[in-house]
């Protein structure tokens, strides 16, 4: 039974529930009432054309902005803001206990429509009451509520609230850039002041939250106990740095709230007043005036399990670059942590705690530093110490089963609004919904397919007179499509039951996919293998094709979507990836959807799919491996779908069976599809698997051997591109030249690829300054979801010249002016460095892969690898064959790409060619332009046989293994190098290694230096002849 608003539900909780109930609902207060109303975000807004004029009329009718007062943004003139009226803009307000839904919209002719329906006091606004729309601003509401005069309604729905009008205005300015041009960037201010307030509001409410939970605990008890190394005092609250900010941010907040305002302080204070301790680097002091906060550095004092060195750039470590005291003796410190580590790498029992014993360093800092400051402070005994750092281990413990049980339930949330927005029943008959897809493209006025947002201008274009979706292609009324049809004699094809064709001869004698490429697509000629790849997939055979990056994968589908009567299901790897795919194929004119397991696609939509799948209007349908798998109507509707008219496969991106199934099991799953279809055909895309992995991949598809075939280029060279490696210097220096690179750029977008969002977001602002006047653009992971897609639309429309990106940005990105792509971090394979850097150049045109090296990336490389779990090393009876497996696999990938990053004379484009090489194929000339390429003609190296030195290499692995494993020590790749090298240093005498026969064993070596034995090491483990694993924590002996 759903609640409804009335007496015994508080009005603050209408807005709360519809809030949780849809994650694209968020509550505002209006400025001028601190009441509150619900911005619908699930329907996108946009711009027409008549919003590109600040054209001011007395009609309502045609004015599509208002002038109207908006706190704290810049004013357009001098009384006033323009507030666009966007069609999509939808609120929900409360109006004396009636739930309204307001809405703007637009009709055939692109004028603006004002809609709004009562709900009464329905929650969960299924029972519409009443419905009205006008062409005049809300003027029907006005009557309907009886405010005349009394109520603005500009006001009442919203568009004077700060947030609103930002979002109205982002998108004025992305659809219009020069129309507000004075302002923008205070605009931008505004937004990203705003994102970072916002941000720390939600950091000071939580925080706001540990408070109140430690002082009821503690009110109970008589000892004060450590919650995650934060205490209380009557000297008041110390925080983090960035828990300052945050802190500051809401007091701010606080201040705006007049009436709560000396009651949440007195609450606070009164709060503070109850502690006596204090710790970490900053305090904040509420003052009686309350007018300001005073914020004090002082030293931590127990805080002793810090995760930083001091040994590090100090512009970089943000929590000791604030202390002044550590500013002042920072010199010393910095030759005090050398010395230690210094020791620790001669010592060969304490490398393994190499970072416990510089945590340990840090926290002494500031504990000296507390007790210098208060004489009173008695120093700890390693006893009590102990005990602080177990109290603070078990706490940690606790809050991370909190986090774990708050994700869980996050999870769940998220499932449940899943299943609640996919409810769509798939499984229904497909006949009554083709009649009525029959019915609605008869009539002409109001039919709109699910593809129209991708077509310019759709309701104004002139469109086809037979399928009624498409714009006008031939003299004749007929668009791209259907004149194929007609010319082909694929009269059945049409989708208009009432549209007669003069003639039902063909008319083209050219085969099918040579019209395609020439008139649809028109192209001049195909590209190597296309054809191939096309008449073997539409004539029933399993096809495997590995064409390279740029080559036209998705053009071998789409054709083969035309030549094929039934429906081609591709399945995708990302829903950024499909969306691009479906505006690309709507542009050229062939009907096609996606669908995707998320939240973000509303039932209509999906009807509508459904009905042009039912009428057999849709040719391609672009799916996840979890619309799939997790969706049974779904595939029931596909299996009828085969039986009418049939159903063929597209695996596009193939690999990722391989690379995903470890956090996607569903694409491990797609062996399915022979048993669901067993008579249909895949086609399975890539530009990058070896001839192993193509095997691996058959198999798990099920895939008969009998009619697979494989169609690949036998070279898969990028001559345009030049490959440059360059080795990691300071952060600063690395941006310096990474700026140099960007500003050499005349003409075309640089990408710019790190490991991890933190670093992204890092050096985002540090290029920016460097680049000013450059726009730069960030992307991955930890955007949400709209921020994604409004960058996506800057980079495509130019607006952006750098992205600085995760490995989230690229699958599918076909942008044929990226001049550059640079790797911040070198990636987790040769495979994906492929990928990444073959985003370059795609025009043909001379382009850049310039990659920033450092054998330190390898831990932080191989911490995504394992998701921050240790390494297996130690075989674990816990950890599962499967993750072993893929640990294994992951370390051997990393070798490989630093065997290629460590290269010296070996062309760069010979060893990624040589990566997926098979068999058959023959070498590739030296490009003569790569870093190698030039240390190669500039030294002339000379070949050498190193087969003995392979083998003694081999056999001192052997015996240094033994040896130190009888002792429980860890081998090292030092300890090898050097006992191959006949060394004579601390390490071979610490360790006693020169006791070893093999030590005193008279053998002539061809390596001698340390750099090369090093990478003869490297390439044995990547061979797999050596097992090396990377250790990311090693506490026990």
């Amino acid at each position: 039974m759903e609640p409804k608003v009335s007496s015994d539900m508080p009005l603050r909780k209408w807005y709360q529930i519809l809030c949780q109930r849809n994650p694209h609902f968020e509550s505002y207060q209006r400025p001028y009432n601190n009441s509150w109303l619900v911005f619908d975000k699930s329907v996108p807004l946009e711009a027409l054309d008549i919003h590109n004029e600040l054209v001011t009329s007395s009609s309502s009718t045609t004015t599509p902005y208002l002038a109207l007062t908006v706190h704290n943004y810049p004013k357009d003139n001098s009384t006033s803001t323009w507030v666009p009226l966007l069609v999509g803009y939808t609120v929900i307000i409360l109006w004396k206990k009636k739930l309204l839904r307001l809405a703007i919209t637009k009709d055939s002719n692109n004028n603006l429509i004002y809609m709004y329906e009562d709900y009464e006091d329905d929650i969960s606004l299924t029972d519409c009451v009443h419905r009205s729309s006008h062409r005049n601003f809300f003027h029907g509401l006005i009557h309907y509520l009886n405010i005349d005069g009394r109520v603005s309604i500009p006001a009442l729905i919203g568009l004077n609230i700060l947030e609103i009008v930002i979002q109205l205005r982002n998108v004025i300015n992305m659809t219009f850039p020069n129309l507000f041009t004075q302002v923008k960037q205070a605009h931008n201010a505004i937004v990203t002041t705003n994102r970072i307030k916002n941000k720390m509001k939600r950091k000071a409410s939580s925080l706001c939250e540990n408070l109140e939970n430690n002082i009821s605990t503690s009110t109970t008890s008589n000892t004060v106990k450590i919650n995650s190394g934060i205490l209380i005092s009557s000297n008041g609250l110390p925080m983090t740095p960035k828990s300052t900010q945050a802190l500051v941010c809401e007091y701010a907040s606080e201040l705006n709230e007049k009436r709560n305002l000396k009651k949440k302080l007195k609450r606070t204070e009164n709060k503070l007043v109850e502690h006596e301790q204090a710790m970490n680097p900053f305090i904040v002091n509420l003052q009686e005036n309350k007018e300001n906060i005073e914020i004090t550095p002082i030293l931590e004092e127990f805080d002793l399990l810090l995760d930083i060195g001091i040994d590090g750039d100090l512009e970089s470590n943000k929590t000791l670059g604030t202390v002044a005291i550590v500013n002042q003796i920072f010199a010393d410190l910095k030759h005090v942590a050398k010395l230690i580590r210094s020791k620790i790498v001669k010592n060969v029992q304490w490398r393994s705690f190499e970072q416990v014993i510089m945590q340990y360093f840090n926290g002494c800092i500031y504990a000296a530093g507390a007790r210098k400051a208060d004489k009173e402070i008695d120093t700890p005994s390693e006893d009590e110490l102990k005990k602080i750092q177990e109290e603070r281990q078990a706490n940690r413990e606790r809050n991370n089963e909190k986090l774990a049980q708050k994700t869980k339930e996050k999870g769940e949330k998220i499932l449940n609004q899943r299943n609640e927005l996919e409810s769509f029943d798939f499984s229904q008959e497909l006949v009554p919904y083709g009649r009525q897809f029959q019915k609605r493209i008869q009539q002409y006025e109001e039919f709109t397919p699910s593809f129209a947002c991708y077509i310019k201008n759709f309701s104004t274009t002139v469109k086809c007179i037979c399928c009624r979706s498409f714009p006008k292609y031939t003299s004749s009324g007929l668009c791209k499509l259907c004149n194929y049809y007609i010319q082909m004699g694929y009269h059945d094809r049409i989708i208009n039951e009432s549209y007669q064709p003069t003639s039902k001869l063909p008319v083209q004698i050219i085969p099918p996919d040579q019209f395609i490429l020439q008139h649809i697509f028109q192209f001049s000629s195909f590209r190597l293998y296309q054809r191939e790849v096309i008449q073997s997939y539409t004539q029933g055979q399993d096809v495997f094709a590995l064409i390279q990056t740029g080559g036209g994968k998705t053009f071998c589908y789409a054709a083969s979507s035309l030549i094929f009567s039934g429906l081609i299901v591709v399945i995708s790897p990302l829903k950024a990836l499909i969306l691009d795919q479906v505006n690309e194929l709507i542009k050229v004119g062939i009907p096609c959807a996606g669908l995707y397991a998320t939240t973000g696609q509303s039932l209509e939509y999906q009807e509508k799919v459904f009905q042009e799948i039912a009428s057999k209007m849709l040719k391609i349908l672009l799916i996840t491996p979890e619309k799939l798998m997790l969706n049974q109507g779904f595939r029931n509707m596909l299996r009828k779908v085969h039986g009418e008219i049939g159903v063929r496969f597209v695996i596009d991106e193939a690999h990722c069976i391989l690379e995903y199934n470890h956090y996607r099991p569903e694409w491990g799953k797609l062996g399915c599809l022979k048993e669901f279809f067993p008579s249909t055909s895949i086609l399975l895309l890539t530009a990058t698997c070896s001839q192993d992995d193509a095997e691996v991949i058959r198999q798990n598809l099920n895939i008969n051997s009998v009619n697979f075939n494989v169609i690949r280029s036998s070279c898969f060279s990028r001559p345009e591109i030049e490959y440059i490696v360059k080795k990691k210097s300071t952060r600063e220096r690395n941006l310096v030249e990474i700026a140099k690179i960007v500003n050499e750029i005349s003409d075309g977008q640089c990408i710019i690829y790190c490991s991890s969002p933190g670093i992204c977001n890092e050096i985002l602002p540090l290029l920016q300054d460097k680049l000013k006047g450059t726009a730069i653009g960030t992307y991955h992971g930890g955007l949400e979801s709209f921020e994604r897609d409004q960058v996506m639309l800057q980079w495509k429309s130019r607006l952006l010249k750098v992205m600085i990106a995760t490995n989230a940005f690229g699958l599918g990105v076909n942008s044929p002016n990226i001049r550059t792509v640079v790797h911040y971090t070198f990636p987790s394979s040769i495979s994906n460095f492929i990928q990444e850097s073959g985003r370059a150049g795609r025009d043909g045109n001379p382009a850049q892969s310039i990659l920033f090296y450092s054998r330190n990336d390898i831990k932080t490389v191989y911490t995504i690898i394992t998701g921050g779990r240790e390494s297996d090393f130690d075989n674990n009876e816990s950890t599962s064959l499967e993750r072993t497996q893929y640990l294994n696999k992951g370390q051997r990938k990393i070798f490989e790409m630093v065997t290629y990053c460590e290269s010296i004379y070996e062309c760069r484009a010979q060893q990624l060619a040589a990566y997926h090489s098979w068999q058959s194929d023959s070498k590739i000339p030296r490009c003569t332009k790569c870093d190698c390429c030039i240390n190669y003609f500039k030294d002339l190296p000379k070949s050498e046989n190193i087969k003995n030195d392979v083998i003694h290499l081999l056999k001192v692995i052997i015996a240094v293994t033994e040896f130190l494993g009888m002792r429980n020590q860890l081998t090292l790749p030092i300890d090898i190098i050097h006992v191959f090298a006949k060394a004579n240093n601390n390490n071979i005498k610490e360790k006693q290694l020169s006791s070893l026969p093999i030590y005193k064993q008279d053998y002539n070596k061809t390596l001698r230096r340390f750099e090369d034995i090093s990478r003869l090491l490297d390439n044995l483990i990547i061979k797999n002849l050596v097992k090396d694993s990377v250790i990311l924590f090693w506490l026990d002996l």
